[in-house]
């Protein structure tokens, strides 16, 4: 039986599945957390200084986004652009005179 499957990336592989293959359901779900903790930044690592990474929060078509502390204590969320800068570029510029409460601050 032939199955497309997605990569760590985002991207479609193809996957035929051998007949001696058999995945049980404890192996499907080790495989996604192995998966889930393959990202840039483990927890402690320090990117930027003045940050500490406490954990990663998802994936997307841009990047990887962390949970992280200041140093001073403060809550942020980092983010690791990989792919599409200039367009993340373009949006972030157009959001920096943004200002309400329900809204995020940007750096």
């Amino acid at each position: 039986m032939h199955a497309a499957q997605r990569d760590i990336l985002g991207e479609t592989i193809d996957h035929e599945p051998r007949a001696t293959e058999a995945v049980s359901s404890a192996d499907s779900n080790r495989e996604r957390e192995t998966r889930r903790e393959r990202y840039t930044f483990a927890s402690g690592a320090r990117p930027l200084e003045g940050f500490t990474i406490k954990r990663a929060v998802g994936r997307g078509g841009f990047g990887e986004v962390y949970y992280a502390t200041s140093d001073a204590g403060k809550e942020v969320a980092l983010k690791l652009i990989t792919r599409n800068i200039e367009i993340e570029r373009r949006g972030v510029s157009q959001c920096m005179n943004l200002k309400c409460l329900n809204l995020i601050a940007i750096h």
